[in-house]
């Protein structure tokens, strides 16, 4: 097993249906909907924390996981990065929700308009802002 394998399992996108189906707070009618985790912006330092446990239901206790788990030199985190989804079946976002969303697109639209005028104009630019240098692992 890898660290982006582990990254994959956690980033992943869950389906809600059938009993699992989300509750509208609006029509107070179940629908379908999927619920996952997006990275908008990293920290400076990064700090990783594995779960090494896992319930196991036949014995009803906890169990270790000793699958050993390997660790690039440097992790780079664009994949996982503001990979919004327009076409997700999510519920509706609040007001709030709904601009710090628009907030984080044009943040990214000036990022991007910002690199093509820097390479029309021949400069080089790296973008190392999903770059990290793992240490202590």
């Amino acid at each position: 097993a890898t660290l982006e394998e582990s990254l994959d399992d956690f980033i992943k996108k869950e389906d809600l249906d059938g009993e699992n189906m989300y509750q509208c707070q609006e029509c107070n009618v179940k629908v379908k909907a999927q619920r996952g985790i997006e990275l908008i912006s990293l920290p400076r330092v990064l700090n990783l924390q594995l779960l090494r446990f896992v319930f196991d239901l036949k014995s009803g206790n906890r169990r270790k996981v000793n699958t050993q788990i390997s660790f690039p030199k440097i992790l780079d985190l664009s994949r996982w990065c503001g990979q919004a989804k327009s076409e997700s079946s999510t519920p509706e976002q609040s007001g709030s929700e709904k601009r710090k969303r628009r907030k984080t697109e044009k943040a990214a639209a000036n990022c991007v308009q910002a690199e093509k005028k820097a390479k029309e104009n021949g400069v080089a630019t790296v973008d190392n802002t999903y770059l990290y240098e793992l240490q202590c692992v």
